[in-house]
């Protein structure tokens, strides 16, 4: 007899309940091989032999983690029955896609019959096609209680249940911890916000219903709502500040109005991450006031330092672009993936250079907050159509930075950090006794320079490059590399201007092959 059929029937009821597990998220739950997906594991297991099929006949727990709507549907509604029959009233994870009936891989009635199980439902995490009619009134069983239901995800593209005068659940969802859905509407004071540790919220509600909501949420982990939420900027009465000890992560996708008055009014967990994206329509650039943007570096500062204080950063990204400005920790944290520090925010015109210049003002952190960019030894340089008057900022950012040994930049990014580097002169070369602290990165060796900008097979000519290289040489800091990347062969490189830096190695690919030249001559 095989040593696996000797194992304890414990045993083995273990590793089925570990096969049906985690749920499938929508994405994972498309591309995962059907050879691999939980149902079809369990299923074949049922098939080994006889004591295997018993234990999982007689193990309904395991059948109700199973109803994948990527596997069950129109096409094999009598399995899809089977299985749901097989689970008895044990609790329920329901995950995958919804498609409406008429299509290929229809299993919209499947669906509904399954969510008419509301009151077993433990995990729903659904992503619904387009074709699925928003107003059918299975959708109203929403509007039961689910004392069991731990996890709820709805993604759609249609708005759900925005004329009930119901509450969502019946307002009886004491189990729920993650709401994560902007299109089924729900009240700010409804009970089971109380346990919530994950949300993701409808996307009509004002600031001042925001900083309620998390004030009803004390044990809320992450915030990520799912669109702008309304500009709001009448504050009759003062907004509520609260402390939120478990917040972790914050993701804010609104205007710059509403997120500097949120992140002003929390205090989340130390080392919260945060991804801000902004984009200012022109429906409100009448608020983006001096006031306000004096007040942006030291609330973004506050977050940031926060930050990096628990998540020390080796690595930075800085783009300056007319599409957007960004600052990004990109730093490489293996055990600390969900960890990340984005600040992007976005001109309500991108070619509008009065709104640029405007919101680079945000990035004028204090100087003493910079303190916590020391650590950083890699940056990431990406600006373009830039104006001088947002030099300063840039600098001030880039000379904390300085343990850097390493920048990559773009082609067309080498004139504006000489332009800094040059700015960089004329404010303190008046009063600097150290030579080095005249240069930005006094412990440079590696430039790497990304050619991938589509030249039309122009000459690629390095020249541009040779007034920031001789300024490092001269000041008693020359680069040992300059490593050139998405190089393509048939587009001319000119490196002839940099013969001159006679200690600088100049590497780039070749088809396969690594070419490298010091001073002119090819090694």
């Amino acid at each position: 007899m095989a040593s696996i059929h000797k194992l304890h029937t414990d045993i083995l009821w273990s590793i089925f309940t570990f096969n049906t597990g985690p749920p499938l998220t929508s994405t994972s739950s498309r591309n995962i091989e059907n050879c691999l997906r939980p149902l079809t594991v369990t299923r074949q297991s049922s098939q080994v032999c006889r004591s295997w099929r018993q234990i999982l006949l007689q193990s309904s727990s395991l059948w109700g983690r199973l109803i994948d709507l990527n596997q069950l549907g129109q096409k094999n509604r009598l399995w899809a029955d089977e299985v749901v029959r097989r689970s008895g009233f044990a609790l329920l994870w329901i995950y995958g896609d919804m498609h409406p009936q008429g299509s290929m891989e229809a299993n919209e009635d499947f669906f509904f019959s399954v969510l008419d199980r509301i009151e077993r439902i433990q995990i729903l995490e659904v992503e619904v096609q387009d074709g699925v009619d928003h107003n059918d009134q299975g959708w109203d069983i929403l509007l039961r209680p689910a004392p069991c239901l731990q996890f709820f995800k709805l993604s759609y593209s249609q708005p759900l249940l925005q004329n009930s005068q119901r509450p969502i659940f019946a307002n009886r969802a004491p189990s729920l911890l993650s709401f994560d859905t902007h299109q089924v509407p729900f009240a700010i004071d409804a009970p089971w916000l109380s346990h919530i540790r994950d949300i993701r919220f409808p996307l009509e509600f004002t600031i001042r219903q925001v900083l309620e909501l998390c004030c009803r949420m004390p044990h809320l982990e992450t915030f990520h709502p799912s669109d702008s939420f309304d500009i709001n900027m009448v504050f009759i009465e003062p907004l509520p500040r609260m402390h939120l000890p478990f917040l972790s992560s914050i993701q804010l996708t609104t205007g710059l109005v509403n997120a500097l008055t949120f992140l002003d009014h929390i205090t989340p967990a130390p080392g919260c991450s945060l991804s801000l994206h902004t984009n200012d329509g022109i429906r409100v650039t009448a608020h983006v006031t001096p006031r306000m943007l004096e007040t942006a570096p030291s609330i973004l500062s506050r977050r940031m330092v926060d930050y990096f204080s628990y998540h020390a950063p080796t690595r930075i990204r800085v783009e300056f672009t007319p599409v957007a400005l960004s600052f990004l920790d990109v730093s490489y944290r293996p055990d600390d993936s969900d960890c990340k520090f984005v600040i992007q925010l976005s001109p309500w015109y991108a070619r509008n250079r009065t709104g640029h210049v405007l919101l680079s003002q945000a990035f004028l952190f204090p100087p003493a907050s910079l303190a916590c960019l020391v650590s950083v030894k890699e940056v990431e340089l990406f600006l373009y159509d830039i104006h001088p008057t947002m030099y300063p900022g840039l600098r001030s950012i880039l000379q904390a930075c300085h343990s850097v040994n390493k920048i990559a930049i773009s082609f067309d990014s080498i004139s504006y950090l000489t332009g800094i580097e040059t700015l960089s002169d004329r404010i303190l070369y008046s009063c600097l006794q150290n030579l080095s602290d005249r240069i930005i990165f006094p412990h440079l060796q590696t430039l790497q320079v990304d050619l991938d900008k589509g030249y039309n097979h122009e000459v690629i000519d390095m020249a541009k490059f040779l007034r920031f290289l001789k300024k490092y040489r001269d000041n008693g800091s020359p680069l040992s590399l300059l490593k050139l990347t998405d190089y393509q062969e048939e587009d001319p490189l000119n490196i002839d201007a940099l013969n001159e830096m006679a200690d600088l190695t100049v590497q780039w690919m070749s088809g396969e092959e690594v070419v490298e030249s010091v001073g002119g001559r090819r090694t």
